[in-house]
């Protein structure tokens, strides 16, 4: 009776794995904090493993960006990915012209090619004139213009006023002097409140001169990481694992920032691996999975994770990991990483003897074989299925699918062939 109280509570246990949903977030840039309600729950990207209830509301910020509200509805997927480009609240731009001075409001910025980053908000004038180029702030160079345009205007009819006044007086033209010299005070007022206005414009401008000091202006190289990254993969395609993990140690320590890190230290691990040094594989690994949990490479780097501790015979810290990073799913039409996982998790198995592993690895199956029965690995899966049964669960089930395969596939020797292998191990 003990024995089928266990039995039951490890099933339960399983089926609550098995219907638990993992919601994946992330933004471009990474880094925002994200709330649930009002609860804080980490920073992008990151994974919740266990997305229950029809929807929740979230919000997400980051120092310098517009504030994203959502409501994530419930999709049913066994993972679902919601992705966010954040909003800058200042603008970057880049001028890629060679050997042209800047000018930001007057003020000597440099030469181009620049990266202008954290320019404030507001409307902007850019003029390429007598080889540099100019930006200025829109509305106070607009209004500069009309506030000198009418200052000489009612100053002109000010000197055309004052002139009359003083004819008129020289003629005895009380009624000329008086008309004159009341329109010589209105357009001298009106010359003096248009200076006025221009002073404030200028304080204005200075005050921009001011606010553009905290503006970040470097000299761009174009997509620089873009290109370290791309130099990086082009050396793993030449399994060249030293000088690739050189160019992506190179794109970690220049740019911190740049959104190639993650798959950087993804790449890394994967030289090391290669490299047979399975310790420091193991911690980019789970580095990358702790800090970068993006959604397209969990599932690998938590294959590659598990290989490596089992390579570096740290079988209970593997056991570990996994009970921590699960629930698994494994999504791939092709089959490939099912059959990877298929190794590693009963070789796991065989030296823990965790059963829930051998559970979850079922379920996966299911999963694939369940959705997926138009793909040419279809009968390989299969054949995967009622080995991890013949060998582990249930030796007669195991033997059911062996003979389904030979009534379904019998045609295909290759596979007879590796059915044979697997009832003679």
């Amino acid at each position: 009776m003990k024995k089928l109280v266990i039995t039951f509570l490890i099933f339960i246990v399983c089926l609550q794995w098995a219907w638990a949903d993992e919601l994946f977030i992330n933004t471009d840039p990474i880094g925002a904090d994200i709330f649930f309600g009002k609860k804080y729950i980490g920073k992008t990207p990151y994974r919740l493993r266990e997305f229950t209830g029809d929807s929740v509301k979230i919000l997400i910020q980051k120092k310098g960006y517009e504030v994203i509200k959502d409501t994530v509805q419930q999709t049913g997927a066994r993972s679902q990915l919601q992705f966010y480009n954040l909003v800058p609240l200042s603008v970057d731009l880049v001028l890629y012209q060679k050997g042209k001075d800047l000018y930001m409001n007057d003020v000597h910025a440099g030469k181009t090619p620049l990266l202008i980053k954290n320019i404030p908000g507001g409307v902007y004038e850019i003029q390429s004139r007598e080889g540099g180029i100019y930006i200025s702030n829109a509305a106070n160079a607009r209004l500069k213009r009309t506030t000198f345009v009418e200052t000489l205007f009612t100053a002109g009819f000010f000197l055309v006023s004052a002139g009359g006044a003083a004819a008129s007086n020289i003629h005895g033209d009380a009624t000329g002097t008086s008309t004159f010299t009341i329109s010589s005070l209105i357009f001298g007022s009106l010359t003096g409140y248009n200076l006025m206005k221009l002073a404030k414009i200028s304080t204005d401008t200075r005050k921009d001169r001011f606010n553009m000091s905290a503006v970040e202006i470097t000299p761009f190289s174009g997509e620089e990481d873009r290109e370290i990254f791309s130099s990086g993969m082009e050396q793993i395609g030449k399994q060249s694992w030293q000088d690739a993990r050189a160019q992506f140690n190179l794109l970690l320590n220049i740019y911190p920032g740049s959104s190639f890190v993650p798959l950087s230290l993804y790449e890394i691990g994967y030289c090391y691996f290669n490299e047979g040094n399975f310790e420091t594989a193991a911690d980019y690994f789970f580095k990358y999975l702790r800090d970068y949990p993006a959604y397209e490479f969990f599932q690998y780097a938590f294959y590659y994770l598990l290989e490596s501790e089992m390579h570096a015979d740290n079988y209970d810290r593997a056991l570990s990991l996994y009970g921590e990073l699960r629930p698994l799913y494994i999504n791939d039409a092709g089959g490939e990483l099912y059959e990877n996982f298929y190794t590693v998790l009963t070789n796991l198995y065989d030296r823990t003897s965790d059963r829930i592993i051998l559970q979850d690895l079922l379920g996966e199956i299911d999963y694939y074989l369940d959705n997926n029965r138009d793909s040419e690995r279809y009968p390989y899966i299969l054949l995967l299925k009622g080995r991890l049964l013949y060998s582990y669960l249930d030796r007669e089930a195991g033997n059911s699918i062996f003979s389904d395969i030979q009534d379904r596939y019998g045609f295909d020797k290759e596979l007879l062939a590796e059915m044979e292998k697997v009832r003679n191990e």
